[in-house]
Formats: structure tokens, sequence, C-alpha cells
């Protein structure tokens, strides 16, 4: 089981991990170091100061005064169960360690991630440029308080907002809806000539290939490049779903959290950037790329089924794909990473949140262009067959699909919303 799964398990069937109940020792012992500091009169981030560019501002129990600072941006709504997505991403995180949160505020937000209830959740979630999520953060940790019924220790405010786990979790749902798509996108593509030498030994790769060869039935001696020999997309878009599931696995796997607690050999409180990854917002920008060259490629198989079959009701397929894959070019414009905001303190961010919604809308715009050859195809692939053959976490979680669909739509009508 990865990381991935297990939060997947937890948000999906309520299902809490083994590994989540056995990090509750070295959460313990996290607290307990940093509570010594604090007792030693040491200034740690965030327990004993305000944040940001007031963290020469020194106080205790300043949690709820934080959490009121953080409460701004337009809101959207998004169901119950993507709630429950943030908060097992969240745990996931926590469970590695280095953040300092009390053991009772990490049991809440398990619980919170294993917990279905009724009814949408409102919170500014898209408000983040990539530096700890720290608004949609404490949006997320509002309605936590008020769903456990749970009042916070000294120091959990910066604890549980502070961390990439809103932009992971978009990224999750991000790499749900490409997987499928791209699935959808394979049963289309015409074969691959089995003579084909195989390009990539990626996982997957040889799977999909299984069910794409066979003897090649071109009638001319040169077809053209989008018909006669697909394997380079093929070969791209499971190297490309590969590597952003492994990005995810990675931010799942590793401490995210400012201050990061250290306890051994001697407790300590570091200023870093365990929450800044760029490593993510790289497989995204390549998945937003992909994604585009399928649309593409779905559009010359229109215009060949076109000249194949020309009637009058298919003349307008190929127009209409290329007026969405006009539309979608803008949003693969380059991103900014650098800004001096919060008093020149947080002048870099990985824009991964932006860029994971950015997917989400491609992912849309393609699958409209998919929408219109799919009734052309013909090809009799089994869907089921290719997502299987893709492999990874999608493959692996039953229902997955209804909840990333949901959760698609609501980030995308939300980000065009606000």
């Amino acid at each position: 089981m990865s990381a991935l799964d297990d939060v997947l398990l937890a948000s999906i069937h309520g299902e809490e991990p083994q590994t989540w109940r056995d990090a509750e020792e070295r959460i313990s012992g996290d607290r307990d170091a940093v509570l010594r500091l604090v007792e030693h009169g040491a200034t740690v981030y965030g327990f004993t100061t305000r944040v940001g560019p007031f963290d020469a501002v020194h106080g205790r129990s300043l949690d709820d005064h934080l959490l009121k600072d953080h409460l701004v941006g337009a809101k959207i709504s998004v169901p119950r169960s993507f709630f429950r997505l943030l908060s097992a991403t969240k745990a996931a995180q926590l469970s590695v360690g280095g953040s300092g949160i009390s053991l009772e505020t990490y049991r809440r937000i398990i619980h919170s991630s294993i917990t279905e209830r009724e009814g949408d959740v409102s919170g500014a979630w898209l408000a983040s440029y990539g530096a700890a999520d720290v608004v949609p953060g404490s949006w997320w940790l509002r309605e936590l308080l008020l769903s456990e019924r749970h009042s916070m220790s000294s120091g959990d405010f910066i604890c549980s907002v502070s961390g990439s786990f809103v932009s992971t979790s978009i990224g999750i749902v991000a790499l749900l809806k490409a997987h499928r798509l791209l699935a959808r996108f394979l049963v289309l593509v015409p074969t691959i000539d089995r003579q084909v030498p195989l390009r990539s030994s990626h996982a997957g790769e040889a799977r999909v290939r299984e069910l794409l060869d066979t003897e090649s039935t071109a009638t001319r001696v040169q077809a053209a490049i989008s018909m006669r020999d697909v394997s380079p997309v093929v070969s791209l878009g499971v190297q490309t779903i590969g590597e952003l599931e492994q990005a995810l696995e990675s931010r799942l796997s590793h401490q995210s959290a400012n201050p990061l607690i250290v306890a051994e050999p001697e407790a300590r409180a570091v200023s870093q950037n365990s929450y800044l990854d760029f490593q993510l917002t790289h497989r995204l920008s390549a998945t937003l790329s992909m994604l585009h060259l399928i649309g593409h490629h779905v559009q010359r198989l229109l215009d060949h089924d076109l000249g194949l079959h020309p009637q009058p009701e298919l003349v307008q397929g190929p127009k209409v794909a290329q007026s969405i894959l006009e539309r979608s070019r803008a949003l693969l414009s380059a991103p900014s990473f650098v800004s001096p905001q919060s008093g020149g303190v947080e002048d870099m961010y990985d824009m991964s949140l932006e860029i994971g919604v950015r997917v989400l809308l491609m992912c849309a715009q393609v699958e409209q262009c998919i929408e219109l050859y799919e009734p052309r195809s013909q090809t009799h692939r089994s869907m089921d067959a290719m997502q299987s053959a893709l492999g990874g976490v999608a493959a692996r979680v039953d229902d997955v699909m209804d909840f990333a669909s949901q959760w698609s739509a609501a980030l995308r009508a939300g980000w065009g919303a606000v």
C-alpha cells in the first residue's frame, strides 16, 4: 500500500491506515520536544509568535487570533468528500512527523478524514499561490474545529495550516482525472504495429501496447503521422502519468511543515521550506502539456475520419475541436514563481495549486474533443482493461472516479467564479 492509497481509502472508504495509528508515538515525541523548547523560553514561530511579517510579535495561545486573521478570500463550495480528502492528505503528511502538532488534534484530523457527513463545505479553497497554503488551510481548519467540536492547543494553528496539503489534494484530483482521460484516449487511438520496437520500458507501457498491438492495415505507403504509429504518444502519456503519481507519493511521504520540529538528538525548531515543492509543479505542467497533445491528436483523428467518410454532418467536428484547443492554449502560459509578499518573507512559491486546477480545466477541454470523436471510432477496446493496463492508484481504488469527477467539477466551477 502506498501513501496515496492510504489517502484515497481513508477519504473514500473510511478506512484508517495502520501507518497513521503507528505514527502516534512520533507525533507525541515531536510535541514533547516543541513544548520543552517553549518551556525553556525559546522563540518558536507560530507557537510563541505571530506569523509572517509579524513574527517579532510575541505571545502565547494566539491560535484563535491567527485563524481569524487568515479567513479571507472568495469562498466556493466543494463536496464534503473533498474536505475528507484534504483531511486525509494532511493526516498523511503529519504522520511523517516534524510538525509538533498535538496528538489530540492529529487524531481529530484522522477522524474527520474517515467520517462521512452530509452537505457541501464552503471556503477559499483556491486562494493560494503555493507557499504553505495557509489561507485555504485555515478555512479547512475552521470547518474541522466546527465539525469535530474541537478546540486547539497552543501551536496547533501553525501545525495545521502550514504545509502543502491543499495543493497536494488538488494534485491528486488532477492525477485521477488525467489518468482516466488518458485511458479514454488510448481506447480510441489507431493501432500500433506489433513490429514497431518498444521505445520505453516505463512501467505500464508494455501492458498498454498489448491492447493496441495488431498488424498494420494501412492502405498507403506513408499514412499521416497521427495514424501510422502512436507509440510516441503512448510512451509520453504513460510516463507522464506515472511520474505525476510519483511526485504526489513523494509529497505524502515527506515532512511538510514550518517550523520543522527536530526532536533528536537535541530539540530544535527549524525554519525551512519543506512545504515548498517544485517537483509536483513540474509534473503537473508536463501533464498539462501531455493532455494538450492528445487533444490535438484527437482533432487529427476527426479530420482524417472526415477524409475517409466525407459527409456533411462530419464537417464541423474537426473545426469545433480546433476551437476548443485554441481556447485551451491559454492554460499553458508560464506561471510566476517570485513576488515579495508578507514584507518580503514569502518571496518564492511553487504555484502547484494553480497548475493543478489548470490540469482539471484542460481535462474538461480535451474531454470535449474526445466526445466529438467517440461516436466515430471503429475501435472496440475495453475501457476497464485500458485503465487497468495503465496501473497506478487510479486502477486500484474502487469508485474513485465518481468522487474525482465531483471534486473536479466543483474546483473548475470555483476557479471560474473567482
